[in-house]
């Protein structure tokens, strides 16, 4: 069975804003993201998307 998680607990998991992976959800970034109406779910082994990683290292420097 799979196992997802929602946008939300990806946010905490992630330490980024639901809006940030919701964008990241509608614009296939995130493999394995799924819609059920209204609401994403990312798979729980989903990994964090390249551009979030890249947007925190760019924060951490200054």
């Amino acid at each position: 069975m799979n196992e997802y998680m929602s946008i939300p607990e990806a946010a905490v998991l992630w330490k980024t804003v639901p809006e940030v992976l919701h964008h990241e959800c509608e614009t296939n970034r995130i493999q394995g993201a799924v819609r059920f109406g209204y609401r994403w779910m990312i798979p729980a082994e989903a990994k964090c998307p390249l551009a979030i990683v890249l947007n925190k290292q760019h924060a951490n420097k200054g």
